[in-house]
């Protein structure tokens, strides 16, 4: 008999044949595995990270399971542990050499003394260090005030402005001139106590400080002695009370003793929610300055000042591009190469809609950016490096405010975590594009990435949770809606996003209209998903429509087999199944009714099934995302195949495509 470790390699060709991935794909995901072992019928694999173990076992257990069952003979159950769930002795017993063995320190000294890493974040805090000046700074007639302001507090701290309160929609220069402000004083006076921190920092800080009576002391006499308080993005003290009271006594402290102090907001006082009288009371007894949005020549300026600035961080040739999403498939609507450090795109626009932009070139993370447009707006991106998703979108579009107030809840972790993901990225095209089928490089590109990730999750987590947080206070909003259904679509990934109860927490807040729109019931299905159903039980139905509209159900074929075809057009395997999918229809029309069910969009589906001309029982269920009988009947990944036996029970199911296994499959269970 040959050994597990053997059989393993024929079983892994075997999964290959059946899923038809890219090599991309397969090299992230499937030759990873390694073979632990074969206990009666209880396979245990291998892989390194927790995110791998999760997506594996989400996306191709079923598969995995087909293709050990077949060759070994019997039924087999899969299950992939990671590092996290062996401990030291049993890594050792595997041979396992894993990166997740050492300390959140040992891991950062890694990435530290990594130069991929280490270039990336230096080039980064260099580009961030360098534009937060007064002379990087474009003064326009929107923001005149607040600059000269921030100048007059920089020559005669304390007499003149004080406390100064600076607020804007996010993205205007608040943080640049309170950067300026610190940079400016540290040059004039060297000997000035400066503390420049935020509302969440202030607060974790406080919070951290309380176990003790003196580390309590040791807080205060910290924020109490200094001579200049700088406190970005004050309204995220909204809410946590005992916080607000030290704010208060600080900020009496301070300014009794003739302290400069300067806050920021993105709106004024009087508008803070959640914010106590008392407080808001100082903050109106200073100067009110605020930023409106740029004009036409100060947004030229902004975006010619910014090329000088960063044009060796964006350099030209590269080409950008901008995407709308069409059911699972990104559309390229427009690209633009940069020259002098600018591109652009116009387009005849009738409807708000969201929009993302994005570049593939090397260095960039795999990504986007998420901006909303308007009928007749301008909009405007600003970025110094790489990291598309921190670039900065000033924009009059209600909802991109909005978007952007998203991303202000945890931008310094953003771009941590993009930073993360840029190098990520770096090793994965080195890994795939510079050193194709190269084991050595291989093996050390994965342990990087699998470093990485044990930083970068906890990074997405707490921006996670601190968009969770904004939301339960911020009005709902198609902006609001399209972070909760991300988050809902998360909710099966339970390890990375572990928020369940947070989400249907939000859900509560939703409105009956808001739950009757088409993001309102994909959340729904999302969040308190569907009985569902696999092989032995009884058959699922639900409302379908064929191309000509007409509601159509699995039913009207009870009586004889049904295979159930999840697909779409923008599935490489299942495009190529459908010349064998058109033979097994015709081989066994006399037993056995093919519904294929498309995820596509409306007029996509209709336009692709015409085009190609498809015949056959071509259905819909005109939902959004995996839902419905997507959800009844386990849909994870397409292609998938359901089998209906004649009395209605699901007799086999599958997913994955390669050359005759539809033939094969079908074969199997109806000889």
């Amino acid at each position: 008999m040959m050994s597990f470790y053997n059989s393993f390699e024929e079983i892994f060709q075997e999964m290959k044949k059946r899923l038809t991935l890219t090599p991309t794909a397969m090299k992230l995901w499937i030759e990873p595995l390694k073979p632990l072992k074969l206990n009666n019928n209880h396979v245990l694999l291998y892989v390194e990270s927790q995110f791998s173990k999760d997506m594996t076992m989400a996306n191709f257990k079923t598969v995995m399971e087909e293709a050990f069952s077949d060759l070994l003979g019997f039924d087999v159950e899969v299950e992939i542990l990671c590092s996290e769930d062996l401990t030291v002795e049993q890594k050792l017993k595997y041979g396992i050499e894993s990166y997740a063995d050492s300390s959140p320190k040992e891991l950062q000294k890694e990435l530290d003394d990594d130069d991929i890493v280490k270039t990336r974040l230096k080039n980064s805090e260099l580009a961030s260090n360098y534009q937060h000046t007064f002379d990087t700074f474009i003064v326009g007639d929107n923001n005149k005030l607040a600059y000269a302001a921030c100048k007059a507090v920089v020559q005669e701290p304390s007499t003149r402005y004080n406390p100064l309160y600076i607020y804007s929609e996010p993205g205007l220069g608040k943080t640049h001139l309170l950067s300026a402000v610190k940079s400016e004083m540290e040059k004039l006076h060297p000997d000035m106590n400066i503390i420049y921190t935020t509302a969440d920092t202030f607060t974790d800080d406080y919070v951290s400080n309380l176990r003790t009576k003196s580390n309590l002391e040791a807080f205060k006499q910290k924020y109490r002695s200094c001579d200049l308080l700088l406190i970005d993005d004050i309204q995220f003290m909204a809410n946590k009370s005992e916080t607000q009271q030290e704010l208060f006594h600080t900020f009496n402290s301070l300014y009794n003793q003739n302290k400069q102090i300067i806050f920021t907001s993105d709106r004024p006082p009087k508008e803070l929610n959640g914010i106590e009288q008392r407080l808001i009371s100082r903050f109106e007894q200073g100067l009110l300055a605020d930023i409106a949005p740029p004009e036409y020549e100060t947004r030229i300026a902004i975006i010619k000042r910014k090329a000088e600035l960063y044009g060796m961080n964006l350099p030209d040739s590269i080409v950008i591009g901008l995407y709308e999403e069409d059911g699972n498939i990104l559309n390229c609507v427009l690209r633009d190469t940069l020259m002098n450090g600018q591109f652009s795109f116009r387009d005849t626009v009738s409807t708000t809609r969201k929009m993302l932009i994005m570049s593939d070139n090397r260095g960039f993370p795999g990504t986007w950016l998420e901006v909303w447009i308007a009928p007749g707006e301008y909009i405007e991106i600003k970025g110094q490096d790489k990291l598309v998703k921190t670039w900065e979108v000033v924009s009059d579009v209600p909802e991109q405010q909005e978007e952007n107030r998203f991303m202000a809840c945890a931008m310094a972790q953003q771009k941590e975590l993009m930073q993360y993901m840029a190098a990520e990225y770096d090793w994965q095209r080195m890994m795939f594009i510079d050193h194709p089928g190269d084991r050595e490089f291989e093996s050390q590109a994965w342990a990087k990435i699998d470093s990485i990730r044990k930083l970068s999750m906890p990074l997405q987590q707490e921006i996670w949770k601190k968009e969770m947080e904004y939301m339960e206070e911020a009005p709902v909003s198609p902006v609001w809606m399209d972070r909760l259904l991300f988050f809902a679509s998360m909710m099966k990934y339970e390890t990375i996003m572990p928020y369940k109860e947070e989400v249907k927490k939000l859900y509560a807040r939703m409105s009956e209209a808001d739950k009757q729109t088409g993001d309102g019931q994909e959340i729904t299905a999302y969040v308190y998903p569907p009985a569902t159903v696999g092989v032995g039980d009884m058959m699922v139905d639900g409302d379908l429509y064929d191309a000509n509209d007409s509601l159509r159900h699995i039913s009207e074929f009870k009586g004889k087999f049904i295979l159930l075809d999840f697909w779409s057009s923008g599935c490489g395997p299942c495009v190529e199944s459908i010349p064998e999918m058109e033979k097994v229809m015709d081989l066994y029309k006399d037993k056995m009714t093919v519904i294929s069910i498309s995820e596509d969009p409306k007029a996509r589906w209709k336009e692709y099934i015409k085009t190609k001309g498809m015949g056959g029982n071509q259905w819909n269920e005109l939902r959004k995302g995996r839902t419905g009988l997507a959800l009844n009947y386990q849909v994870r990944g397409i292609p998938h195949y359901v089998l209906i036996a004649p009395d209605g029970k699901i007799q086999d199911v599958w997913s994955g495509y390669g050359a005759g296994s539809l033939l094969g499959q079908v074969e199997k269970n109806l000889k």
